[in-house]
């Protein structure tokens, strides 16, 4: 979709024809495999039903923003342009929510209330987040950059005579 967005300035449903046949493919063969295991499924939160819900979000996604689309991204800002604070350091906040809020217990001891504790964990997270993706990656990246620019700099300059 994006490839698409940034392509067309709007996002053309043909661009879109391979991705929505591997979606549909996926869905297709997870509700054949959970057909197949359907007395062994004990939960929608575990597989095959945990990935066909994700599967069947993703297309309900993909439909909701093409009809979005068509009434021109309507309050788009008002909705979503809220969480623009935080998508500099998204990624990073998604990947450790797991272990710094979801399955946290590292306050448990000094935080008895269970709220101010998860108040207290997505500060943790939050922070946690901001300081890897914002201030100490780009530090790394731009170190790693140079480095690499150095060795093929290095890598080009002649050895010497053999003779």
């Amino acid at each position: 979709m994006a490839k698409s967005f940034i392509k067309n300035s709007f996002v053309k449903i043909k661009d879109l024809r391979f991705s929505i046949l591997v979606l549909s493919s996926s869905v297709l063969l997870l509700l054949i495999n959970a057909y197949i295991h359907k007395g062994n499924i004990t939960s929608t939160g575990i597989s095959p039903l945990l990935e066909l819900r994700h599967f069947i979000f993703t297309i309900v996604v993909v439909i909701i923003s093409l009809i979005w689309q068509k009434f021109d991204w309507a309050f788009f800002d008002k909705i979503l342009g809220r969480f623009a604070v935080i998508a500099p350091f998204s990624y990073v906040l998604y990947i450790s929510h797991y272990f710094l809020v979801a399955k946290a217990d590292y306050l448990n001891t000094l935080l008895l209330n269970k709220y101010l504790a998860f108040v207290a964990y997505l500060i943790v997270a939050i922070v946690f987040s901001y300081l890897i993706e914002v201030k100490i990656y780009p530090i790394i990246k731009s170190t790693l950059m140079n480095n690499s620019k150095n060795l093929m700099r290095n890598s080009k300059k002649p050895i010497g005579n053999v003779a």
